[in-house]
Protein backbone atom coordinates (compact mmCIF):
# COMPACT_ATOMS: atom_id res chain seq x y z
CA UNK A 1 0.00 0.00 0.00
CA UNK A 2 0.89 3.81 -0.69
CA UNK A 3 -0.37 6.69 1.10
CA UNK A 4 0.48 10.01 -0.12
CA UNK A 5 -0.89 13.68 1.42
CA UNK A 6 -1.01 16.52 -0.95
CA UNK A 7 0.41 18.42 1.60
CA UNK A 8 3.36 16.32 2.15
CA UNK A 9 4.36 16.98 -1.65
CA UNK A 10 6.42 19.49 -2.75
CA UNK A 11 5.51 21.35 -5.64
CA UNK A 12 7.51 21.64 -8.61
CA UNK A 13 7.44 23.06 -12.24
CA UNK A 14 5.04 21.75 -14.88
CA UNK A 15 7.51 21.20 -17.85
CA UNK A 16 5.25 22.83 -20.72
CA UNK A 17 5.17 26.07 -18.48
CA UNK A 18 7.44 26.44 -15.56
CA UNK A 19 5.46 28.95 -13.87
CA UNK A 20 2.40 26.38 -13.40
CA UNK A 21 2.84 24.96 -10.36
CA UNK A 22 2.46 20.85 -9.75
CA UNK A 23 2.15 18.30 -6.78
CA UNK A 24 3.44 14.70 -7.85
CA UNK A 25 1.78 11.92 -6.31
CA UNK A 26 3.04 8.97 -7.98
CA UNK A 27 6.45 9.54 -10.45
CA UNK A 28 7.05 7.66 -13.53
CA UNK A 29 7.81 3.96 -12.38
CA UNK A 30 5.72 3.75 -8.85
CA UNK A 31 3.69 1.57 -10.89
CA UNK A 32 3.88 -0.10 -14.40
CA UNK A 33 2.80 2.05 -17.13
CA UNK A 34 2.20 4.80 -14.95
CA UNK A 35 4.14 8.01 -16.48
CA UNK A 36 2.49 10.09 -13.45
CA UNK A 37 -0.27 11.10 -11.21
CA UNK A 38 -0.11 15.03 -10.57
CA UNK A 39 -2.34 17.98 -9.23
CA UNK A 40 -1.80 21.23 -11.29
CA UNK A 41 -2.89 24.61 -10.55
CA UNK A 42 -3.16 26.63 -13.73
CA UNK A 43 -3.91 30.19 -12.15
CA UNK A 44 -4.92 33.13 -14.04
CA UNK A 45 -3.73 34.27 -17.68
CA UNK A 46 -1.41 30.84 -17.65
CA UNK A 47 -1.16 27.78 -20.11
CA UNK A 48 0.73 25.12 -20.95
CA UNK A 49 1.62 25.07 -24.14
CA UNK A 50 0.53 23.28 -26.75
CA UNK A 51 2.48 19.78 -27.18
CA UNK A 52 2.15 15.94 -28.31
CA UNK A 53 2.81 12.81 -26.41
CA UNK A 54 3.94 9.79 -28.67
CA UNK A 55 3.94 6.79 -26.35
CA UNK A 56 0.94 7.87 -24.04
CA UNK A 57 -2.58 8.67 -22.95
CA UNK A 58 -3.14 11.86 -20.76
CA UNK A 59 -6.04 11.78 -18.58
CA UNK A 60 -7.14 15.70 -16.76
CA UNK A 61 -10.02 15.75 -14.09
CA UNK A 62 -10.81 19.39 -13.33
CA UNK A 63 -10.86 19.65 -9.51
CA UNK A 64 -11.96 23.15 -9.38
CA UNK A 65 -12.34 26.18 -11.64
CA UNK A 66 -12.76 26.15 -15.43
CA UNK A 67 -10.57 26.67 -18.50
CA UNK A 68 -10.14 25.63 -21.71
CA UNK A 69 -8.68 22.45 -23.88
CA UNK A 70 -7.58 22.74 -27.19
CA UNK A 71 -6.87 19.12 -28.69
CA UNK A 72 -5.82 18.98 -32.54
CA UNK A 73 -6.88 22.75 -32.75
CA UNK A 74 -10.38 22.51 -31.41
CA UNK A 75 -10.79 24.64 -28.49
CA UNK A 76 -13.35 22.64 -25.61
CA UNK A 77 -14.47 24.31 -22.58
CA UNK A 78 -13.17 22.50 -18.75
CA UNK A 79 -15.71 23.05 -16.08
CA UNK A 80 -15.22 21.50 -12.73
CA UNK A 81 -16.14 17.53 -12.68
CA UNK A 82 -15.03 16.92 -16.11
CA UNK A 83 -12.40 14.43 -17.39
CA UNK A 84 -10.72 14.96 -20.58
CA UNK A 85 -8.38 11.66 -22.40
CA UNK A 86 -6.20 12.86 -24.81
CA UNK A 87 -4.73 9.99 -26.98
CA UNK A 88 -1.24 9.42 -28.18
CA UNK A 89 -0.26 11.91 -31.09
CA UNK A 90 -3.13 14.24 -30.16
CA UNK A 91 -1.86 18.29 -30.30
CA UNK A 92 -2.98 19.72 -27.09
CA UNK A 93 -2.69 23.02 -24.69
CA UNK A 94 -4.58 23.96 -21.92
CA UNK A 95 -4.97 27.57 -20.91
CA UNK A 96 -7.26 29.58 -18.00
CA UNK A 97 -9.01 32.82 -19.25
CA UNK A 98 -10.65 33.28 -15.82
CA UNK A 99 -9.72 34.64 -12.26
CA UNK A 100 -9.99 31.82 -10.97
CA UNK A 101 -7.29 28.85 -10.09
CA UNK A 102 -7.97 25.68 -12.49
CA UNK A 103 -6.98 22.42 -10.67
CA UNK A 104 -6.28 19.94 -12.54
CA UNK A 105 -5.52 16.13 -11.27
CA UNK A 106 -4.04 14.25 -14.23
CA UNK A 107 -2.18 11.06 -15.04
CA UNK A 108 -0.26 9.39 -17.66
CA UNK A 109 -0.52 6.11 -19.13
CA UNK A 110 1.95 4.44 -21.36
CA UNK A 111 0.22 2.52 -24.48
Amino acid sequence: MKKISLNEVLEQPVSHNPEIAKRVFLAAGAIPGLTNLSQAVVKAGQKADRHTHQDMYEVFVVRHGSGVIEVDDERHPLQCDDCVVIEPGESHEISNPNQEDLVLLYFGLLQ
